[in-house]
């Protein structure tokens, strides 16, 4: 596929899930522009037999998002690793696209210290507060808020490390 079929096919569908995402149209549209300029300065790096095109594309739009909310000073959540992958036409690929994403979600609650994995758990799957999960674990809401910051922290950077070891993108 060449980049202009591969542009075509796919802006569109990048465009609608920035906005999805809850970007503003325009951020959304400065945001898509910088996520094919780097897919056009590194399409040549792209490897089909490492991964799909829609993979490669959806991991690159995943990190340059996640800078974009960093750079915002936005807290980024573990729901939004867990989150709907945008419909593409190939429902299998996007199932196994979604599996591989859980496992390595559940991997990486697995790595973190029990209290932490509990407070995630409880958080962002129980749809806990802070005040309610340190009732039940016997913390001040602060001490919550401070374990749940260095567990998403650990989860990120063990995201991250899973997703360079699979040598899909550079980030």
């Amino acid at each position: 596929m060449s980049f202009d079929d591969f542009y075509i096919a796919f802006h569109e569908k990048t465009l609608q899930y920035l906005q999805y995402k809850g970007l503003q149209k325009s951020d959304a549209e400065d945001l898509c522009s910088q996520v094919f300029l780097y897919c056009f300065q590194h399409y040549h790096d792209f490897d089909p037999q490492k991964a799909s095109i829609i993979s490669w594309l959806f991991l690159i739009t995943r990190s340059r998002l996640k800078n974009f909310w960093r750079d915002r000073k936005n807290d980024i959540n573990i729901e939004d690793l867990l989150d709907v992958i945008p419909d593409y036409d190939n429902n299998m690929e996007r199932a196994l696209m979604l599996d591989q994403l859980r496992q390595q979600v559940s991997s990486a609650l697995l790595e973190l210290p029990e209290r932490q994995r509990i407070i995630v758990v409880l958080r962002y799957y129980h749809d806990m507060g802070a005040k309610d999960i340190g009732l039940r674990l016997g913390m001040t809401p602060g001490s919550v808020r401070v374990q749940l910051s260095r567990a998403l922290d650990k989860l990120e950077l063990a995201l991250r490390d899973e997703v360079e070891e699979t040598s899909i993108y550079d980030t």
